[in-house]
This record gives C-alpha cells, sequence and structure tokens, in this order.
C-alpha cells in the first residue's frame, strides 16, 4: 500500500515541475503554458480538495496541530483565488506569467510548510493502515476525476 504522503509528496513535485516548465516556455509556447497550467490547476484542485475532506482531519484529530492546518487551508485558498485569475487571463499576457509566478511562490511555500511541519508530525502519529488506506483512497479518487494525472 502506497502511504499518503508519498503520494503527497508525488503531487508537490509534479505541480513544482509543470510550473517551472511554464516559465520555460518561449513566447510562442502559448498551447504547452495552456496544457501545463490545465494540468496544474486540475491536480491542485484534486489534491487540495482531499487534503481538506480527508487529510487534514485525520492528521488534525493526530498531531493536534490545528493552526498549522488552519494555515495550510487558508493558503490552498490563496492558491485558488490565484488560479481563478490567471484562468481569465490571456496567457500570452505579461500579467498571466506573472500570476504563474506567484501561483508558484505561493506553492512553493506552503509545500515547504506541510513537508517540513506537518508531514514528519503526521507520518509519526498516523498508524500504517490510516495512512495506506488514505494513500488508496485518494489514487481511487485521482483515477475516477482525471485518468491523464493518475499518481504513479
Amino acid at each position: 500500500m502506497t502511504d499518503i504522503h508519498e503520494l503527497l509528496e508525488q503531487d508537490h513535485r509534479a505541480v513544482r515541475d509543470d510550473l517551472s516548465k511554464i516559465g520555460l516556455t518561449e513566447t510562442e509556447g502559448t498551447e504547452e503554458r495552456t496544457m501545463l497550467f490545465t494540468r496544474v490547476k486540475e491536480a491542485l484542485a484534486l489534491h487540495m480538495e482531499f487534503e481538506e475532506k480527508v487529510f487534514y482531519p485525520a492528521a488534525r484529530e493526530a498531531t493536534g496541530m490545528v493552526d498549522e492546518i488552519r494555515d495550510d487551508i487558508e493558503e490552498h485558498q490563496e492558491a485558488k483565488e490565484l488560479i481563478q485569475q490567471i484562468s481569465g487571463l490571456d496567457p500570452d499576457d505579461e500579467e498571466w506569467r506573472e500570476k504563474v509566478v506567484d501561483l508558484a511562490s505561493a506553492l512553493d511555500h506552503h509545500i515547504r510548510d506541510e513537508e517540513e511541519k506537518l508531514f514528519p508530525q503526521s507520518r509519526e502519529r498516523l498508524n500504517e493502515s490510516q495512512k495506506g488506506a488514505m494513500g488508496a483512497d485518494y489514487k481511487k479518487m485521482v483515477e475516477q476525476s482525471a485518468p491523464a494525472i493518475v499518481t504513479q
């Protein structure tokens, strides 16, 4: 069984990679930027939904990290707002690129917080059965929602 932490960390790496690829696209790379952003948007929607509905409640109960998880949820909201703003812009527009940079920066901060603070504590305090069951549930959710972005 795959531990939920491993799956969430895989998502973190994939989203960071795609955001960095967006920054490397040529001026004429509108189609590629759009495809990469769509992939990021879809992956993050599933990732954040699962964390908020399943992972965070279990982690909160196991770790007692109420303030940290509240901050993580606020950071999700910030990311959702940036994604909505980016979605309304033309990928050829400089403002689109600037907002993507803002999103990447916000996500870097969020990912660092989760991986350095919450994940070590939840890894230690959630039992193997909980971690494995959440991992299986997450994989199933991703497969049902968007087969193209299935976490390996």
